[in-house]
């Protein structure tokens, strides 16, 4: 190329897509809590595309090996990625999620938190998690030859077991319709920043 053009990404939403190592004992302590777990609907006005969740909200106080390799996870991303070293992050709460066949969560947000996670175990083949920019910074629908990161304003990842999703919370996303057996399974997170933030009559101090 004779002119070559230099790419800027500026203020991107970053997603982070991990495996987490577990020993097969550890596998089957996530399902023991699972199947021990009593879960309510989330959408009880919505009886054909309901998905359940745990009435725990902090199921991974129940899973503190798990708990300890995720956020062992999100920090090295938060430090290493988007070099977050002197801010520190707490875990304010967690939910196993279930979805049976044909059955789906439509776009929404994690509202009040910072980060969202969400890892993935015991499916029987691989979910899918979309997210979607509704804001895509302009009003014209120019179409594209080949769709891309940098071009296309919804991108949809293809989870396995034992995998882990980092995203920023207030990204809109959906859980597509499961159309395997049996049901799908994940365990979502929300994290908060937590010390002194801003200065004067905006500072804040969260513990």
């Amino acid at each position: 190329m004779d002119n070559p053009i230099d790419i800027h990404l500026l203020f991107p939403k970053v997603v982070a897509h991990a495996k987490v190592n577990l020993t097969e004992n550890q596998e089957l302590d996530i399902e023991r809590v699972y199947n021990e777990t009593k879960f309510c609907s989330t959408r009880p006005f919505d009886k054909e595309n309901v998905v359940e969740m745990s009435e725990s909200l902090h199921i991974m106080d129940e899973l503190p090996i798990l708990k300890e390799k995720c956020l062992s996870i999100f920090n090295n991303f938060k430090n290493s990625i988007m070099r977050q070293e002197s801010t520190q992050f707490k875990m304010t709460t967690s939910w196993f999620t279930k979805t049976r066949p044909g059955q789906n969560n439509g776009f929404h947000k994690h509202g009040n938190q910072d980060y969202s996670m969400v890892f993935y175990f015991k499916n029987p083949k691989k979910v899918q998690i979309t997210f979607e920019d509704f804001n895509p910074g302009h009003n014209r629908e120019i179409t594209s030859t080949e769709l891309n990161q940098l071009n296309r304003g919804d991108w949809t990842f293809d989870m396995g077991n034992n995998e882990l999703i980092i995203f920023p919370s207030e990204v809109y996303h959906k859980i597509q319709p499961f159309d395997g057996e049996g049901v799908r399974k994940s365990i979502a997170m929300n994290l908060t920043a937590t010390g002194e933030f801003g200065f004067g009559d905006s500072k804040i101090n969260v513990r």
